[in-house]
């Protein structure tokens, strides 16, 4: 399962955070909780570029989906020179 919770961060939520952690690391120790500052990503110019043509490609239907299976086989496949 994949959460999100964004907010601006105040001690009260860092606590109640911090205690939610807690309770899942109890419920499941295998569980991964990541913590990610939006204020400190940054997209290089190159990077926004391709986001701005992968979302224009979306909206035009010219994406298709993919399983991860399909990635690493296509991989293979132009590592092998076959395309």
């Amino acid at each position: 399962m994949i959460g999100m919770l964004v907010t601006e961060e105040t001690p009260q939520i860092a606590q109640i955070l911090q205690k939610a952690v807690q309770e899942i690391k109890r419920i499941n120790p295998h569980a991964r909780v990541e913590f990610v500052d939006y204020n400190d990503y940054y997209i290089n110019k190159e990077n926004e570029q391709n986001l701005k043509e992968l979302i224009a490609k979306h909206r035009r239907g010219e994406l298709k989906y993919c399983t991860l299976d399909d990635v690493i086989a296509e991989t293979d496949t132009i590592i092998e020179g076959k395309i």
